[in-house]
């Protein structure tokens, strides 16, 4: 999967366009298992089951995904404030993980609806990266303070009943 997402990429620029193309490229590679993903979507959600995207065994795979989504944002230009640049990475990847997911359960013709998602969710996240740019680095900070979830100083992010600290997934 690795040359798909180098060569859709190759000739795709900005932000938004990449982040559709790298999903999109998942999306046609996944097609022939769909069925199966949804069967393993029972234990996905579990961090403890090796299956799982979440799990200590799955690492070097959610790594590899990270580090696209960082390429991506080095790629672009977009400039992040820094104490948003080692999780914004992991960020995307778990907005990419929400669109499979929606993906894979999606019963509308040819996963239309999860093709609106990833388009508007995309929009979204360009929307958010123009934002950062404007945005003054003390807002940012009370605004990220605010939104996520502190334990000590690492920034947690809840899933399910656990906490997941979002710079384990760089």
């Amino acid at each position: 999967m690795q040359s798909k997402i180098e060569g859709a990429l190759k000739n795709t620029t900005g932000l938004e366009r990449r982040l559709r193309e790298l999903i999109r490229v998942k999306f046609i590679h996944f097609a022939p298992n769909r069925g199966v993903l949804r069967t393993l979507l029972r234990n996905g959600a579990d961090p403890k089951h090796p299956l799982s995207p979440f799990s200590p065994e799955t690492e070097e795979i959610r790594d590899i995904d990270i580090a696209w989504f960082r390429r991506i944002l080095i790629d672009c230009g977009v400039r992040i404030p820094r104490d948003l640049e080692p999780d914004l990475p992991g960020i995307l990847w778990f907005f990419q993980m929400g669109v499979i997911f929606f993906w894979v359960i999606d019963g509308s013709p040819e996963q239309t609806h999860s093709h609106r998602v990833l388009d508007l969710g995309a929009k979204s996240v360009t929307w958010v990266g123009r934002l950062l740019k404007q945005a003054s680095g003390d807002l940012l900070k009370s605004a990220a303070a605010a939104e996520s979830n502190e334990v000590g100083s690492r920034p947690m992010l809840l899933f399910g009943e656990q906490l997941f600290d979002a710079r384990a997934v760089r």
